[in-house]
């Protein structure tokens, strides 16, 4: 078995305690992710809705999802699934650590994958 790698996000300015806003667009490397912040916990999910490319990062929280700003398809936090059209991405482990956002970028298993 693999060991976990986790990799450090940086997002200037933010507490990942004490966040200001809800729903932020980070980059580790070259991957862009969208980090959400929902009763209490910090979830990562690609940064870009497959349905038209919008930005998920640019997005809305909504009731445990984040709702992407150009059409509205909504994402589940914690699995990545939309009810509209049948679309997801993927959703990523995040874990604070030395007062920072770490994310291992091991894709969380799906069930509707392996159809």
């Amino acid at each position: 078995m693999a060991q976990e790698e986790w990799f450090p996000i940086d997002v200037a300015g933010l507490d990942p305690h004490n966040p200001g806003k809800s729903v932020y667009g980070a980059k580790v490397g070259s991957k862009r992710l969208c980090l959400a912040h929902y009763e209490g916990k910090w979830h990562a999910l690609d940064a870009r809705c497959p349905h038209a490319n919008g930005p998920l990062d640019g997005g809305k929280l909504g009731e445990g999802t984040v709702v992407c700003p150009w059409h509205r398809f909504e994402f589940d936090l914690k699995t990545g699934q939309s009810e509209s059209g049948g679309y997801y991405v993927n959703t990523y482990q995040v874990k604070i650590k030395n007062q920072r956002l770490w994310v291992m970028f091991n894709p969380r298993k799906r069930w509707w994958k392996f159809w």
